[in-house]
């Protein structure tokens, strides 16, 4: 039996195992079985957490898309339901998270660890690309992602358009692709092709990159509230030699064991 927690912030979830005791890590095949979305439990990414070998970090978070059973490097989302677990196991209101791509200090906003903030670190602003009529900004916030502001950002058929990105030759280890339109309030509509994963609900790596961009773009000045299709992520950044900081929900949607 393997014990799972299922997670999810704005409709991007997981499901979470805990290896630190010594359980072994599923494999690429368990855990593409139990991310099925019709025999298995269902999930973006798999996320298993193992023991860290950082002293200043709590846990290494390992983090696998569901659909092709590839490792990612970061996950923006995942981040803030595992630190949610973290705190509530440790009692504490801020711990630190190992991952591919660096540590993650995080913190709790509310009480009931339902709310929290985690620091990205440093995002790198990189070169700009025209594809395919748009004209796109890469920016590497732990993973990869290009951003594309659109008029109308419903009006993109990002089905279409999203794996034509996500594999084009410019990029070989693939990226993430991020649409998004300024609206009035300088708030950020934004929609998001994962790599590996297709369109998703939310993405909190690329609701970084999409206000990072905005940043560099001067379309804002150092904060706004990104809006996905699942909610809105608080996402700031005082600029290139700063880090940027995210914050949102973290919800327990129900645990359970998935049978061997």
């Amino acid at each position: 039996m393997i014990p799972f927690v299922k997670m999810h912030g704005l409709g991007n979830d997981f499901i979470i195992v805990d290896c630190r005791d010594g359980l072994d890590i599923p494999s690429a095949e368990t855990i593409r079985a139990m991310g099925d979305r019709k025999t298995g439990i269902g999930c973006d990414q798999f996320i298993t957490l193992l023991p860290a070998k950082a002293e200043s970090a709590d846990v290494l978070m390992k983090i696998t898309n569901a659909a092709d059973g590839i490792d990612v490097e970061a996950c923006g989302n995942a981040t803030r339901c595992v630190a949610s677990l973290l705190m509530s196991e440790k009692n504490k209101k801020a711990v630190m998270i190992k991952t591919v791509a660096g540590l993650l200090e995080c913190s709790a906003e509310t009480d009931d660890l339902r709310l929290i903030s985690v620091n990205m670190g440093t995002p790198s602003v990189q070169q700009k690309h025209t594809l395919f009529g748009f004209d796109g900004q890469v920016v590497d916030v732990g993973n990869p992602h290009i951003v594309f502001f659109v008029d109308d950002v419903m009006g993109v058929d990002l089905e279409a358009i999203g794996p034509q990105i996500e594999n084009h030759d410019l990029f070989p280890k693939r990226i993430n692709v991020e649409f998004a339109q300024m609206m009035q309030d300088k708030s950020i509509r934004m929609r998001v092709w994962e790599r590996g994963e297709g369109i998703t609900m939310a993405c909190g790596t690329g609701a970084c990159a999409t206000l990072a961009a905005a940043v560099d773009a001067g379309y804002v000045k150092d904060n706004a509230d990104v809006i996905m299709d699942g909610g809105m992520l608080s996402i700031s950044w005082g600029g290139r030699s700063h880090d940027l900081t995210m914050s949102g929900p973290a919800v327990k949607v129900f645990q359970g064991s998935w049978a061997l």
